[in-house]
């Protein structure tokens, strides 16, 4: 479904882009597992990137904390 098919139903509708942070880096799990990371460079320049693509709001992720329970990113 394109925005046009979607009769404005959809107007008030933020999508929040989640950048996951492990060891300093951006990275995507499969199902959530560590182990599994495919990794995608400086969070900086994501947050920039989806910044630049129209996102006024990130949700950033540190998973080391997730994983570990200590804040490290």
């Amino acid at each position: 479904m394109n925005s046009d098919d979607a009769g404005g139903e959809f107007e008030d509708f933020e999508v929040i882009p989640a950048v996951d942070i492990q060891d300093g880096e951006v990275v995507q799990l499969v199902q959530g597992e560590r182990g599994t990371e495919k990794t995608y460079g400086d969070p900086v320049e994501a947050a920039r990137r989806w910044i630049n693509a129209g996102a006024g709001t990130l949700h950033l992720v540190d998973l080391d904390g997730a994983f570990e329970g200590e804040r490290r990113n």
